[in-house]
């Protein structure tokens, strides 16, 4: 079975939390909103709703977690990890990625952190 989890950097320190995502609405505003519950008992983060991203359930070369919105080097390549909901299914660049663990892929940052890591790929790519 594999890991649910999810990041998201929180609102005040920018910082990034990991752990269980809850979505809520705002009473008056209705307007959406995110927080990360950590696995600490009362650790509950307001996240920035962009940077929010699933772990895939991959690691990399490196042991290190693969999440929607990393940047990961690829074939040579600096390319963004993202989920398709039409083709079901997590992509680096225009190719979908399947491995449960792969020494050919490291993460080396992360969309909302180090967008000039993609100036390299594919403009489409930047889209998360």
């Amino acid at each position: 079975m594999r890991d649910i989890e999810f990041r998201g950097k929180n609102i005040a320190t920018r910082k990034w939390k990991y752990g269980s995502l809850l979505k809520t609405k705002h009473i008056s505003t209705g307007q959406d909103l995110y927080k990360i519950i950590s696995y600490e008992p009362g650790n509950e983060t307001d996240v920035i709703p962009e940077t929010v991203g699933q772990f895939t359930g991959l690691t990399d070369k490196n042991g290190v977690k693969v999440f929607e919105g990393d940047i990961v080097l690829y074939k040579g390549m600096n390319c963004l990890v993202r989920w398709d909901t039409e083709k079901s299914g997590y992509f680096i660049g225009e190719e979908k990625y399947w491995m449960m663990n792969d020494t050919t892929i490291e993460v080396i940052g992360n969309i909302h952190d180090n967008p000039e890591l993609l100036k390299e790929c594919n403009p489409n790519e930047t889209k998360t």
